[in-house]
């Protein structure tokens, strides 16, 4: 689905990291793990397409749509919107501009909704939202864009255990019954071994990066 080749990244001239190698399939688990200010953002948003290598190639095999969940503390709870018109944003691409949407963006909104369990909470204001339904709203926007990869950024911060594990229990499921991709930025170098199939470990302060199986890496 993508396949990155001698990539070099960074701002400029300023090289972060270089010679990336990496191939995200249908199905794939990947976990980007490394210190702040390390390159993971920088990597990612490169992926996206939303920063130029400075070299190499990124490959999308086919016309790649990404949905993207961005950390909650980056969002903003003041707008009066409904969890329902939260997630029809998800669908703005490809309603197009100053269109209404149609029956079928609804029931794919529906869908989203059902598949995160909250479509009891579709008509609720967003700042009533718990901080678990809140997620779990970001997650049914970006899956009604009907994507080929899910990126998360930082998703578990701030998270006990037990939410943790319903927030990984969510998200596999989401990527085994939608057969899609999740791209993930994540701190935690051992929540990230047990969750991902695939591993890009980043060390900052030698600017090296090491990629592969989860098992291996």
């Amino acid at each position: 689905m993508i396949q990155i080749s001698n990539l070099a990244i960074g701002f400029g001239r300023q090289t972060i990291l270089k010679e990336i190698d990496l191939q995200i399939e249908v199905g794939d688990f990947v976990c980007v793990v490394g210190s702040n200010g390390s390159g993971k953002t920088t990597l990612v948003r490169t992926i996206l397409g939303l920063l130029r290598p400075i070299s190499g190639k990124i490959i999308y095999k086919k016309s790649v749509r990404f949905g993207y969940v961005p950390q909650k503390s980056k969002t903003n709870l003041s707008f009066p919107l409904t969890v329902e018109e939260v997630v029809m944003l998800g669908r703005c691409k490809r309603i197009g501009l100053l269109k209404r949407p149609s029956e079928a963006d609804r029931n794919i909104v529906e869908a989203a909704l059902r598949d995160v369990q909250i479509e009891s909470l579709k008509g609720k204001y967003i700042h009533t939202l718990s901080g678990g339904q809140y997620q779990r709203m970001l997650i049914a926007r970006a899956l009604a864009a009907e994507p080929d990869v899910m990126v998360f950024d930082e998703p578990t911060q701030g998270m006990d255990i037990v939410a943790e594990h319903g927030f990984f229990e969510l998200v596999n499921s989401v990527r085994k019954n939608h057969k899609i991709a999740v791209l993930m930025i994540i701190h935690d170098l051992a929540l990230a071994a047990r969750v991902a199939t695939k591993m890009v470990i980043i060390n900052g302060l030698e600017k090296t990066i090491s990629i592969g199986p989860s098992s291996e890496v």
